[in-house]
């Protein structure tokens, strides 16, 4: 295995370069599928092991200095890893780009030269957020190519009577394969956690025996950990959990290629659910085709007043206190508002019942942190819509960077243009004062408090609509999605076409070659 730090040609130098480039070509470089997963895991341990001193020009190591840089390094090692983990989905389903890899394997090699220039680290960190809106545009095309478009689906949440297994994790790919494997065998399957997702996607739901999503701590089956997925060494664990990956439970058991006849075995041996639970359901599935569907409402709810506030909520928790913020959160938001979560975070709201408003629903679940793409789908459009600024609309973000996934979706939404993020409740280790207060300075995120003076804090909208009849709408600048094209959105609409109209035409299903637009605007932006 090379190293990329010390070995490596000027050819490929050249292609790395693309992750942090001074000039852009005139025209964006097609590069091959690879299914070749070996280089961003090579990338990651180099950096770990190096000891490369540092490059470039002399930087002061003042203590102060060396502290917010190593803050600074450690937000963009966690992108980089959150990128990773959105990429190694993507090639799970046979999507990859040598030029995605090569970026991630640039930022890297960067991110061990420049340890203490923090201008250059900034400027990479906008970098990454960059190339993860890449990856989540590649895994987006990568999902609904192989199991459809997410629709708004019912799931059930409670128990049936029968043989069970329980998948645990986000790994699409390895579920779809359990599902064909234990087609007409006589268990019943469930998912658990942010597989929740999955029910939405048509050609998963086509499987009869998945029943449901099972959120209980005991289940009288045997787990399937995917990736993604992790279990304590809790009572139950043992010769019952299956993994895929390195899961935290003594004695589990791997399986070998994919071949899934352990664990089914071990399903029809074991007693399962007795009986019926009472039904209850949960509704999944907004994703961004969902939503531009409905659009029409949504516009001509915000023009009439009915919903005067978006909230877009993100993230996961992981490991971090504070979790009960979303809980306090959750009963406070304002009723003329539609929330739109992503992530682990979600199941917060699950827990409520919003209702609807102006015949939309007020909660509106878009998926895992994967689904991120959905998100700035529809931001995007609904700024096209009314003409202005993402920052402009009457929307509120709050990401809780609880782990590597939810930090690669903050980096992306700052890459983006998105301004004013509230983050929190609690924060990573790394993120110090002072990185703190450089995050509100250049990008204006707003650590949260508390949720009563929160949202006492958001300005109010205008009394007539979005804006006044006599304010002029504002203009956009580099770096909002409808300037850049960053994420290659189609956000105008001609006067033959409504804006509940959603264009497919553009979206086809993709072939196993992807190539990328040019980021000359993100590079202007992100003053690369």
């Amino acid at each position: 295995m090379r190293n990329i730090l010390q070995h490596t040609t000027t050819e490929v130098r050249e292609d790395l370069s693309m992750a942090f480039p001074k000039v852009l070509s005139n025209e964006a470089k097609n590069m091959p599928i690879s299914k070749d997963g070996t280089s961003i895991a090579a990338a990651e341990h180099t950096l770990r092991s190096s000891d490369t001193p540092t490059q470039g020009r002399a930087v002061a190591r003042s203590p102060a200095m060396e502290e917010h840089c190593i803050g600074l390094r450690s937000l963009m090692l966690w992108g980089i890893e959150g990128a990773r983990a959105y990429a190694r989905q993507a090639r799970a389903l046979g999507y990859a780009s040598d030029e995605l890899d090569a970026a991630l394997e640039g930022a890297l090699n960067r991110l061990a030269e420049q340890r203490n220039d923090p201008e250059a680290l900034w400027r990479g960190l906008l970098g990454i957020g960059g190339w993860n809106l890449k990856v989540l545009e590649l895994l987006d095309a990568a999902r609904w190519a192989s199991f459809g478009f997410p629709e708004p689906t019912a799931v059930r949440v409670t128990p049936l009577k029968g043989k069970a297994i329980l998948v645990v994790g986000d790994d699409l790919n390895s579920l779809a394969l359990l599902l064909e494997q234990t087609q007409d065998k006589g268990v019943q399957v469930y998912t658990q956690g942010e597989l929740l997702a999955a029910h939405a996607y048509p050609k998963l739901r086509a499987y009869t025996h998945l029943v449901g999503n099972y959120g209980d701590a005991k289940f009288p089956g045997p787990i399937l950990v995917t990736l993604g997925g992790s279990l304590g060494s809790e009572s139950g664990c043992g010769r019952r959990i299956f993994t895929l990956e390195p899961a935290e439970c003594p004695n589990a058991q791997p399986i070998e290629n994919k071949d899934f006849a352990p664990l089914i075995e071990a399903a029809l041996a074991l007693p399962g659910f007795h009986e019926d639970a009472p039904a209850k359901t949960i509704t999944v599935g907004f994703g961004h085709h969902a939503i531009l569907d409905i659009a029409d409402r949504i516009i001509t709810a915000v023009m009439a007043g009915a919903v005067r506030h978006f909230f877009l909520i993100a993230g996961s928790e992981g490991s971090l206190p504070g979790g009960a913020y979303y809980d306090e959160l959750a009963e406070r938001l304002p009723k003329d508002s539609v929330v739109l979560a992503l992530g682990p975070v979600r199941y917060r709201f699950h827990r409520r019942m919003f209702g609807t408003l102006g015949g939309i629903p007020r909660f509106l679940d878009m998926g895992q942190c994967y689904d991120g793409y959905s998100a700035m789908r529809v931001l995007g459009a609904l700024a096209a819509a009314f003409g202005c600024n993402i920052n402009a609309l009457p929307l509120t973000v709050v990401v809780s960077p609880g782990e590597q996934r939810a930090v690669a979706l903050l980096l992306g939404f700052l890459a983006s243009g998105i301004r004013n993020i509230w983050l929190g409740p609690a924060q990573p280790a790394f993120c110090t004062p002072t990185l703190l207060r450089e995050l509100s300075i250049r990008f204006g995120l707003k650590p949260v408090t508390q949720p009563d003076s929160d949202l006492a804090a958001i300005p109010n909208p205008q009394s007539d609509g979005l804006f006044s009849k006599d304010q002029e709408k504002p203009e956009f600048y580099p770096g909002t999605l409808r300037s850049t094209g960053i994420l290659g959105l189609r956000m105008g609409r001609s006067k033959s076409t409504s804006i509940g109209q959603h264009d497919k035409t553009q979206e086809q299903i993709p072939r196993r070659r992807f190539s990328f637009a040019s980021l000359r605007s993100l590079q202007s932006f992100v003053g690369l």
